[in-house]
């Protein structure tokens, strides 16, 4: 299956389950749609038997070294948006919750598990099959006259 139809497949694939299964299990099957549809795609292309197939998806290496600047950025954007949003009067900071502790372990187990399907679909399955769309022709250079 060529890129162009394997992209386009996936998106209709993505948007069909996401619409099926916006209300059922709160929504967690709608988060974990591009996950299920990568690997329905690699198992209708074949690329799931090859290690070509799964190398395309990013699962090569595990780029460990770039983990804590990416790690650090995130904090810092969200702690800069928290700020923003309180000095600007949208929000105002409240006391915690008495079942804090249950709710951040909650979301630190849930959070990084729904980005890994989001992320493996759309950047790891569709983006380099969607590479085709900066492609442009080659223009040819003119030659100095001799």
């Amino acid at each position: 299956m060529s890129d162009r139809r394997a992209s386009g497949l996936f998106i209709v694939l993505v948007l069909a389950i996401s619409l099926m299964t916006a209300n059922i299990a709160g929504g967690l099957i709608l988060a974990l749609s591009p996950l299920l549809v990568t690997v329905i795609m690699l198992g209708l292309t074949g690329e799931a038997t090859s290690r070509a197939g799964w190398s395309r998806l990013g699962m090569g290496r595990s780029g460990i070294r770039h983990w804590p600047a990416a790690i650090g950025a995130n904090v810092a954007v969200s702690v800069i948006a928290t700020c923003l949003v309180v000095l600007l009067g949208f929000a105002t900071f409240t006391r915690p919750e008495p079942d804090l502790a249950t709710t951040v372990i909650a979301l630190a187990i849930t959070g990084p598990i729904l980005a890994f399907a989001e992320e493996i679909g759309w950047r790891g399955y569709l983006l380099p099959r969607m590479t085709w769309l900066g492609r442009r022709p080659r223009r040819r250079r003119p030659q100095p006259c001799r």
